[in-house]
């Protein structure tokens, strides 16, 4: 095959077309505006889902991008429940009070408690709400098993 120029079919599907972002020939389809190589693709796509993330987190508890890194520093990097490491590979997510009088529990600056892991978000409290007697049930069952009362008991014979 003789070398390929832009706009010169290649492949059944593929059109060689020139990145908009460093001008490199590439043959990606380009079904969207802007063909781009494979590593601006990647990069626009991280960059757009970051954006379109910090817009959410503005419109929904008031939170700036800055806001978010600063409670993830002020938590160490850690989920505020187990504190394993968060915010790395993906954004941690934005515990806030459901029974805000403010905003009625939809989310607001006023009733963000926290940043926590993905984990402890929705199988943590998201099974056992925000009630804090459920959460003292689970630390006294943990502290005092009831099957080590019955099944330890001393023998008085």
């Amino acid at each position: 095959m003789t070398e390929a120029v832009e706009g010169e079919a290649v492949e059944a599907r593929a059109v060689v077309r020139r990145c908009v972002d460093c001008g490199e020939l590439t043959k990606r389809p380009a079904p969207y505006p802007g063909p781009r190589c494979a590593t601006h693709h990647r990069e626009k796509r991280k960059r757009d889902k970051e954006r379109q993330a910090d817009a959410k987190m503005l419109k929904t508890y008031g939170l700036t991008p800055e806001d978010y890194q600063d409670l993830l520093a002020s938590q160490n990097g850690r989920c505020a429940l187990c504190h394993r490491r968060i915010g790395v590979s993906r954004r941690a997510a934005i515990d806030h009070d459901h029974g805000c009088g403010k905003c009625g529990g939809s989310g607001c600056r006023f009733c963000v408690r926290g940043l926590v892991d993905g984990l402890c978000n929705k199988d943590v409290l998201g099974r056992f709400g925000d009630d804090p007697d459920r959460f003292r049930a689970i630390v006294d069952y943990l502290e005092r098993p009831p099957a080590q009362r019955v099944l330890n008991r001393t023998s008085t014979v």
